[in-house]
């Protein structure tokens, strides 16, 4: 068998350049047949065999050219092909994008996440915002509510969805003849009041304020009915002729209107409530909304240290909480309802003497 020679090895074969060749026939024996008695041509150019027979090199060129073995080159695996331009193959490419959707998917459900987490402590601060517009409202003119015990004090009416009190807006001192010494007073809120009527304190006996309504409203008074007794209006102050009027001189003296606060259905939030208020027998204004059905009034009273469920009789009634169950304006994706905020207030009136 051809094989590669590494040296100069005279016992396996003749070194030419790269290529080997052997005296050697098809069937792997020496060539008996090729050899001759030219002994001394021989030895000179030829190989010995096993048998001491000698075999001249050039009688079997055609046989030996098919036993040479020339040393391989590498080459590439069959079926490849050298790349000779930059860029991307369409695996890469598909598998690039398949990867992008995926992150973008990612990123995608990661960010609506937080801008929902977003949107419910937004909401959640607008429902709270609505439950405190609320109770600053109520804050405003129920702190101003009488509570005297002992006669018909600043509420009028009272129930589970509304309260109905005389809310101040103006005040004085009586003077004589159905004359008040106004003091100095908001201009705006003089401007909107409705008249509903007035109250004067007994200062000889009871200490209590006697209410009476009244739909004649105060016009301008003469200053001597109130200079006779002492009484001058400071800068800012006035002269109001009350129809009606009458107590001591110098009795603490004021205006009122009637004020009713209600929750009813929400004009705006359907199946959601809406907090109502009424001046005198104007029109209803919705000016807080939406609350839940659980929204409602409960009221102290001298006796109980906490809102009664039950409606008291108004002459007990010493205070007043509002559970605000406040409902945000706007509902965050993904979720059935909006955010539900319950605030509760309580407010007491003043002039309590028990």
């Amino acid at each position: 068998m051809p094989h590669a020679l590494l040296g100069d090895d005279a016992e396996s074969g003749v070194r030419v350049g790269d290529i080997a060749i052997e005296n050697t026939n098809r069937d792997g024996h020496l060539d008996a047949e090729r050899c001759d008695d030219q002994a001394g041509y021989n030895r000179a150019h030829a190989k010995h065999g096993a048998d001491g027979c000698v075999t001249p090199v050039w009688h079997n060129v055609d046989e030996q050219l098919q036993r040479i073995l020339i040393v391989p080159t590498l080459t590439e695996p069959t079926g490849t092909r050298r790349h000779t331009r930059a860029g991307f193959s369409m695996v890469e490419l598909l598998i690039t994008l398949v990867l992008v959707a995926i992150l973008g998917s990612a990123a995608s459900s990661m960010l609506k996440s937080q801008l929902r987490g977003f949107s419910r402590v937004n909401d959640r601060q607008e429902a709270r915002s609505v439950a405190r517009t609320a109770l600053r409202t109520l804050e405003t003119e129920l702190a101003m509510v009488d509570a005297t015990s002992g006669g018909t004090n600043g509420v009028i009416a009272a129930s589970s969805d509304s309260i109905s009190v005389r809310v101040p807006y103006a005040s004085g001192v009586f003077c004589a003849s159905g004359t008040m010494m106004q003091l100095p007073v908001d201009s705006a809120v003089l401007a909107t009041a409705v008249f509903g009527g007035f109250a004067i304190k007994d200062t000889s006996a009871t200490g209590a304020y006697t209410y009476t309504n009244s739909a004649n409203s105060p016009s301008a008074g003469t200053s001597s009915n109130c200079t006779g007794v002492g009484l001058t209006a400071p800068s800012g102050g006035s002269y109001l002729a009350v129809s009606s009027a009458s107590g001591s001189a110098g009795a603490p003296m004021f205006l009122y209107q009637i004020v009713t606060y209600r929750l009813g259905n929400s004009a705006l939030f359907a199946g959601l409530k809406g907090l109502y208020r009424k001046v005198g027998s104007g029109t209803a204004q919705e000016i807080a909304a939406p609350f839940g059905t659980s929204a409602t009034f409960r009221y102290y009273t001298a006796m109980s240290d906490t809102a009664l469920t039950t409606t008291p009789s108004v002459s007990t009634i010493r205070g007043v909480q509002l559970k605000a169950a406040a409902y945000s304006p706007h509902r965050t994706a993904g979720r059935a309802t909006p955010e539900l905020v319950t605030v509760t207030s309580a407010f007491f009136f003043r002039n309590r003497t028990d």
